[in-house]
């Protein structure tokens, strides 16, 4: 089965592919990828990792409850995003 999102979303990414953003700048460029052999499997495990700054939606505070959102986002003067969705997030209901 296939995610119709995921096609439209790869396809965008795909045609936006020689501009990709992180953190509001240009992402660095990590090609070309190393050669695949056992001696370079230090490159490799270098090459897939994230870098610093790339985690940093981990760093999100998530509210369970959108008073609480509601209540620190008055008092940071921040937006709220609501996720909200109903059913499976592929459309494969």
């Amino acid at each position: 089965m296939s995610c119709p999102h995921f096609l439209a979303l790869s396809s965008i990414l795909t045609l936006l592919g020689g501009f990709p953003l992180v953190n509001g700048q240009e992402a660095p460029v990590r090609w070309p990828a190393p050669g695949l052999s056992d001696q370079s499997y230090g490159e490799w495990l270098t090459f897939i990792r994230p870098r610093k700054g790339e985690l940093g939606w981990r760093e999100v505070r998530w509210h369970k409850s959108l008073s609480e959102a509601a209540k620190e986002a008055r008092e940071l003067q921040r937006p709220i995003l609501l996720w909200a969705m109903n059913g499976h997030p592929c459309g494969e209901t």
